[in-house]
């Protein structure tokens, strides 16, 4: 008779997977380290799970991804023609769920934007630049095309964004404490992108 999967020992293999896919990475990943990290016999998460591959999709689907898109879309979309030092209320209402995101998935976040290289998801955290350098640009008020130098300043922008993400979740062990970095954080980049718009419109 076929035993019974259990989605408690599921989630037990989620759980060691996530710790497994950020410390290493997908490459570096195997399913013996995540069954022991999970507490289980190789053999028994082949039960749950068949390959890498499969676990790596359950616990970074395409849902997953299309929600991390939309809230980073209407984070800096809320941002447009705004006082980038005193946000609207909108702006602080996305800015607070796109960051209620990333801390209720912490390692996950980390490793979509640093550690997903041999995955179907690899270059996201690529894309995550790339979408902010997109989104960006067609918010600077400039009256003729942006400067040669705009498009390079803004990748290395939110190169280091994505970079000081990544940090601060896996820095920080307590929520309080990944508030306080990521406003600090916040703080400074709002106000460099205000004075990148200031040095556009110039």
């Amino acid at each position: 008779m076929p035993q019974t999967l259990k989605d408690e020992v599921r989630d037990r293999i989620v759980a060691a997977a996530e710790v497994v896919f950020a410390a290493g990475g997908y490459r570096g990943a195997t399913m013996a380290a995540i069954a022991r990290d999970a507490g289980l016999s190789t053999g028994n998460l082949y039960r749950y799970f068949a390959n890498k591959e499969a676990l790596f999709e359950h616990m970074l689907g395409a849902d997953f991804v299309r929600e991390f898109e939309a809230l980073l879309d209407q984070r800096v979309r809320a941002l447009e023609g705004s006082d980038l030092v005193n946000l609207s209320g909108e702006a602080k209402r996305a800015d607070a769920r796109l960051l209620r995101f990333w801390l209720d998935h912490r390692l996950r976040v980390v490793i979509l934007l640093d550690r997903a290289d041999g995955s179907r998801h690899e270059g996201f955290g690529t894309r995550f630049v790339e979408r902010l350098v997109a989104l960006t640009r067609t918010q600077l008020e400039c009256d003729g095309p942006l400067p040669d130098a705009a498009d390079f300043m803004l990748e290395q922008i939110f190169q280091t964004s994505r970079r000081a993400v990544v940090a601060i979740l896996e820095r920080h062990d307590t929520e309080p404490a990944m508030l306080e970095a990521f406003e600090a954080f916040r703080s400074y980049q709002l106000a460099g992108i205000a004075g990148f718009r200031t040095w556009v419109n110039r």
